[in-house]
């Protein structure tokens, strides 16, 4: 589970807050309007509970989950209070989520939350949020993992601030993570020795001073462990603490970790990676890879595929579906077989072609697509799977042939849905699910009458049902064994109609992912019985292995023709789809069913002694963030200058954005070029609305047309209704007095001053995929209409009407083709201009040098990769740049209606940018200007830091 930490999330949470609520205290002009909607679909009443060292935010309907957090509160308080050597000198607020979608919906951190994000930890206030995924041992990884987080963070700045430091690095990520991980499990589990094995063996592990490669991801995770496991070997486990004893002694990593345990980074990375070889070679002599145990259906290219079912289309193809990696979404994808002439061979060669039927992340139907979770399932050609919609998950059936949805299930009362299965006769479909209170369990649905029943009802994790292929029985895999608490699984059976449990597995492994043979007499299953992933058969009372893998073998589906099975592979760093042949017989039988079997654990009560305090959530304010910024008035843009502050409660519902700041020659003069604004965002419900008031002083315009002073004051009210995660409306009203000072007239801009009152309504669409440096696919629009009423007269009435639209299209997985047009228009008796020029809109031109009351701009852009990496080393070492992109671009603008109208003219040109990551991207572009007819020959270059648009 890749959880999004505190290191990650400094830079981007600074940004994106800014940004964010910047767009809140001026969503009546939208300046930057665009963006996906976090909904609130029903607000929470939340509780606290106290300890002596932490505070537990919750809602009712959580309430076990809460009590057995407080649980484990102080006792983990005290284990890293001696690791650490720390003690606390504030309580840790920890914020929980019945659910991963309650978990989505936060407003802690303003940006949007992916289904891989399994809890963070924020950095401006340190708090701890999770989300409940029906199993209480990855809970309490999860807990612990962020805990150790705030523990490290203040472990920190109590070393820095003793030895008079107060500005600081931060540890490496891979360090952070690693630190965070080892602490959380205390011991690689098997899915970290696959990682970090398959690397080590495939040779894609990589050096520690290259880990910005892998930044971020869950591999990252995992060879950061790996290393801080082989520092707690080597060097004793207070060789960890030492090293964040000693950060105070320099700013570069490699010196403290040299002078901790007399290694540097490059030291450390060698003997690290031969400690790992050492231990995994091995594996090489009594397993295979599992390109030689059997079919590849996925890509030999990069692909990434889980999941796999199959089925017959009426020709007698057999056509594979499987969930997969799209463009920055989890897609469905269907392979199928084709013949293909080879000039080479005298024989034609068959090979599998992945086409995607259905793209998630894209439409409020398929919000999501959940990856790992949940499974699907194939009856004759229809195929039936689980997508978030709106406020919780649906269960579509799909008619693969017609490539439509036909059928559409939902069930209010619980939150997330996992792999349905459908029973032989087609009447009912059993599913695991998330109630309200966090309890994963199995439910059956009756397609006939559209009625619903629990078969289970308790704390344990069941999950990945599979009806048997002629009788009414379920095999499903739980924790409910012995050693579920600490994360082991075992398969079990029920039937859907007496509710009787049985036990089939049992040991100290994970068995999970079962699924019948198609007559029935046995069933395929995953499990770690070696520590490695494996699929195995349980037949007739025993258990044959079936794969040897070196990664790890996952989801198996037999196919129907009884010979074979397809399986999801982990190997080279991909998930990809296999075809194995199933195995009667084997020459080594694994572990059967132990004597353990059907012996269960119960979740425990907080102690007595523990002392809490229960008590409803009071709303606190606090500082957020301050930053030396600029403020835009609701109405036209005016700009002022000041420091911004920002203050939230601890939930994040409740925003307070307040501006001051003055720039004057005189004190007679303060009041009059005082900028102040203060507004007030709610984000508690579905509607979102805002209030405020403002008084901004400055000169707005250009030096190209109108330079001139305005002062306006006044209030603001509006809300926010989102339709769903990719489409919203925006309503705002306002009221504002105006005094302009200009001794130009003759242009249609007198001196004077009025009140004001403004309305405006806009729509914004936006399902765009994000990628490094900017959007890669999809469309983003937003239509703004407003209309400005003069209260003391009619010269400073005015008509606004803006229209945006964007379109990316990728021609391969790293060459875009992005399309802008604007549309900016105003009418009325007051002159409202806006503005064209510079390296945001029409390249080759200077900033703002063309205004009117009406422009239009066209950019059209091809955007590819020119380098990924450069390395420029010189004695006293190297310099490391980010990617370098390229792009060819045509621009095209027109303005009128004020000194003059430029017809259309515009540039074209080519461009070379530095990605930042997902930061903000430097540019630099070359351009001629074009009035269509005619190109100008010289070459103008502009600059540009900012994002892409």
């Amino acid at each position: 589970m890749n959880n999004v930490t505190v290191m990650k999330a400094i830079a981007r949470t600074f940004l994106v807050l800014f940004f964010i609520l910047l767009v809140f205290q001026c969503r009546a002009e939208a300046q930057y309007p665009f963006g996906k909607n976090k909904i609130q679909y029903q607000p929470k009443d939340w509780k606290v509970i106290e300890t002596e060292h932490f505070e537990i935010f919750y809602y009712p309907d959580e309430n076990a989950i809460a009590e057995y957090i407080v649980g484990l509160t102080e006792d983990l308080y005290e284990e890293y209070s001696i690791f650490f050597d720390l003690e606390l000198d504030r309580k840790i607020p920890v914020i929980l989520y019945g659910t991963h979608h309650d978990f989505q919906e936060t407003n802690v951190i303003p940006y949007m939350i992916s289904e891989a994000t399994g809890g963070f930890t924020e950095f401006i206030k340190g708090r701890v949020a999770l989300p409940f995924m029906g199993s209480y041992r990855q809970l309490r990884d999860v807990y612990r993992h962020e805990i150790t987080h705030a523990f490290m963070l203040e472990k920190l700045r109590a070393v820095m601030n003793k030895h008079r430091r107060y500005t600081y690095n931060h540890p490496p990520l891979w360090f952070t993570e690693g630190l965070a991980e080892y602490l959380g499990k205390r011991g690689m589990d098997s899915e970290a020795h696959m990682f970090v094995r398959d690397a080590v063996i495939s040779g894609e592990l990589y050096p520690l001073k290259e880990l910005w490669r892998i930044y971020g991801t869950y591999m990252m995770y995992k060879q950061g462990e790996s290393v801080l496991h082989y520092i707690s070997t080597q060097f004793g486990e207070e060789a960890i603490r030492v090293i964040l004893d000693n950060w105070w002694l320099n700013d570069k990593f490699d010196v403290v970790l040299e002078r901790s345990i007399g290694r540097n980074v490059e030291e450390l990375d060698r003997e690290w990676r031969d400690y790992l070889k050492r231990i995994y070679y091995p594996t090489i002599l009594s397993r295979r890879r599992i390109m030689d145990q059997g079919e590849i259906i996925s890509s030999a290219k990069k692909s990434f595929e889980v999941h796999p079912v199959s089925y017959r289309d009426p020709e007698g193809d057999e056509r594979i579906v499987s969930l997969g990696f799209g463009l920055g979404t989890i897609d469905i994808v269907e392979f199928t077989k084709r013949v293909h002439p080879s000039p080479w061979k005298k024989r034609d060669y068959e090979r599998w072609r992945r086409r995607t039927l259905i793209q998630g992340g894209r439409s409020p139907r398929f919000e999501t697509i959940p990856l790992f979770r949940s499974r699907m399932e194939m009856s004759g050609d229809t195929l039936i799977f689980v997508a978030k919609s709106g406020r919780g998950d649906a269960i579509y059936f799909y008619d693969s042939g017609r490539r439509k949805v036909i059928r559409q299930i939902t069930y209010d009362e619980v939150r997330v849905l996992s792999s349905p299965a459908i029973s032989h006769d087609g009447r009912y479909l059993v599913f695991s699910a998330i109630d309200k209170q966090g309890r994963s369990d199995l439910f059956l649905y009756d397609l006939t009458d559209d009625s619903f029943k629990r078969l289970t009802e308790d704390h344990y994790q069941d999950v990945f049902p599979d009806f048997h292929p002629s009788k009414h029985l379920i095999v499903f895999s739980s924790d409910r064994c012995e050693g579920g608490m600490e994360g082991k699984k075992a398969l079990y059976s029920i039937d859907p109609h007496s509710g009787e449990i049985r036990p089939l597995t049992g040991g100290d492994h994970v068995d999970t992912s079962p699924r019948w043979l198609p007559n029935g007499e046995g069933l395929l299953f995953a499990s770690d019985r070696d520590g490695i992933y494996d699929i195995f058969l349980l037949e007739e009372g025993r258990i044959i292995q079936q794969t040897e893998t070196i990664g790890g073998a996952f989801h198996p589906w037999p196919t129907d023709d009884g010979e074979t099975f397809l399986t999801a592979t982990y190997c080279g760093g991909l998930y990809r789809i296999y075809r194995v042949p199933l195995k009667r017989e084997a020459p080594r039988l694994a572990s059967v069913s132990s004597s353990d079997l059907g012996v269960s654990w119960q979740l425990g009560a907080a102690p007595d002694s523990l002392r809490v305090e229960k008590k409803d959530y009071k709303l606190r304010m606090g500082l957020d963030f301050i930053g030396a910024t600029f403020a835009i008035d609701p109405d036209f843009g005016s700009i002022g200058n000041g420091a911004q502050l920002f203050f939230t409660d601890m939930l994040g519902n409740h925003q307070l954005i307040v501006l001051a700041g003055s720039a004057t020659n005189t004190i007679e003069d303060f009041w009059r070029y005082v900028n102040v604004a203060v507004t007030y965002v709610n984000l508690t419900n579905r509607v979102n609305y805002y209030v405020g008031g403002f008084h901004l002083a400055s000169y707005i315009g250009s030096i190209y047309d109108l330079f001139r002073f305005e002062r306006r004051y006044g209030g603001l009210v509006g809300i926010s209704y989102p339709l769903s995660k990719f489409m919203r409306f925006d309503l705002s009203t306002v009221v504002k007095g105006m005094e302009r000072d200009d001794d130009i007239t003759n242009l249609g801009v007198s001196t004077g001053s009025s009140w004001l009152i403004s309305n405006y309504i806009s729509y914004t669409m936006d399902n765009i995929v994000w990628y490094v440096g900017g959007p890669i696919t999809g469309r983003r629009l937003n239509v703004i209409f407003g209309r400005t009423f003069d209260l003391q007269g009619t010269r400073y009435e005015s008509t606004t009407l803006n229209v945006d639209v964007r379109n990316y299209m990728h021609l391969s997985k790293r060459i875009i083709f992005a399309q802008r047009f604007v549309s900016r228009n105003a009418w009325g008796s007051d002159l409202q201009l806006f503005y064209l020029g510079g390296s945001w809109d029409l390249r080759g031109y200077n900033f703002r040098q063309f205004a009117g009351k009406h422009t239009f701009l066209i950019n059209n852009e091809l955007r590819f990769p020119l380098l990924d990496r450069l390395l420029m080393r010189f004695p006293f070492g190297y310099i490391d740049f980010p990617m370098f992109r390229g792009s060819l671009f045509l621009d095209a603008g027109k303005v009128s209606s004020f000194i003059y109208d430029t017809g259309w003219i515009g540039s074209v040109g080519a461009g070379v940018e530095m990605n930042l990551g997902y930061l903000p991207v430097f540019r630099v572009n070359f351009s001629r200007r074009t009035d269509f007819d005619t190109i100008d020959g010289k070459v103008r270059i502009d600059l540009f830091l900012g994002f892409n648009f």
